[in-house]
């Protein structure tokens, strides 16, 4: 959100977003070996928030089952969303 709110300051968006149980439940059915969900592609190198949750929880990556890593994964990106909308401009929350 950051990159994009630096490169467009006043362009209007929405942030759209599923029911997380649906999404977990979707992406735990991918069977693709070649392409893993894509909350699962991060897993060997999990995005700062995710780190910075699982710091401050005291999980480990290694202990978490795909499921609740994808879960913690899917968090980060509506705690991502919930923060631009403090941010400075014009933002509208239905």
């Amino acid at each position: 959100m950051d990159i994009l709110q630096g490169a467009f300051p006043k362009a209007l968006w929405v942030f759209l977003y599923r029911d997380p149980v649906e999404v977990v439940t979707s992406h735990r059915n991918i069977r693709y070996v070649e392409q893993p969900a894509e909350c699962l592609q991060s897993r060997l190198h999990p995005p700062r928030r995710v780190v910075d949750f699982l710091e401050s929880s005291q999980l480990a990556v290694k202990d978490l089952s795909n499921e609740d890593y994808c879960a913690i994964y899917l968090a980060s990106i509506c705690d991502s969303a919930i923060e631009a909308l403090k941010g400075p401009g014009s933002s509208i929350l239905y």
